[in-house]
């Protein structure tokens, strides 16, 4: 193997690892962003992101029709974080050619981003869990799904970095990828689609 090839894969490797170190890192901040609704008091709905008379401020939806949060500021459910990253991903296979489209599709991306770290650290739900027999197995369980999602959050980010980079049809082959990916992790985990 040249050195070059060498080089270029432990930079793509250290990069790859300080983007997750980042993104994990940034995810306490993401999830503290909506304010707790007040325990008492009249409220009147604001439009989505807007500041409501008497809170703090209104729960959110993203703009890009991301999961919101519940009425306590809590994280989103991890089948809320997966049908969100579903959206996202359909979306993506429609225009992850087009040029016109990068800052469109890297927003795609950065969505697919959250839904994943998001729905890595939520509560395992029990349907996925039935079949465990004991906590031993529950935890292996939860460990595998875990393990799945960091990998995704990876490829995820290489995705970014080849759209980033031009690398459009690169970035096809990966979204592919990543969608068999996914076909087989709701094969293994027993996921029913909700089309």
């Amino acid at each position: 193997m040249k050195t070059s090839q060498r080089f270029s894969r432990l930079s793509f490797a250290a990069v790859t690892a300080v983007a997750t170190s980042l993104l994990v890192a940034a995810m306490p901040a993401i999830a503290q962003d909506a304010p707790a609704a007040p325990k008492s008091g009249p409220t009147q709905d604001a439009p989505s992101g807007e500041q409501a008379p008497g809170r703090g401020g209104a729960r959110r939806q993203g703009q890009d029709g991301g999961a919101a949060r519940g009425p306590r500021g809590e994280n989103p459910s991890m089948g809320g974080s997966m049908k969100a990253m579903n959206r996202a991903l359909k979306s993506l296979k429609d225009s992850i050619e087009d040029t016109s489209k990068t800052a469109d599709n890297l927003k795609l991306i950065g969505d697919m981003e959250r839904g994943c770290i998001l729905a890595k650290n939520a509560p395992m739900p029990a349907d996925m869990l039935k079949d465990a027999k004991d906590d031993a197995a529950k935890a292996k369980v939860s460990a595998h799904f875990r393990r799945d999602m960091v990998r995704l959050a990876q490829a995820l980010l290489q995705l970014e970095l080849a759209i980033m980079d031009g690398k459009l049809s690169e970035a096809k082959s990966m979204l592919e990828e990543i969608e068999k990916e996914r076909e087989h992790a709701h094969e293994e985990f027993g996921v029913k689609e909700d089309e």
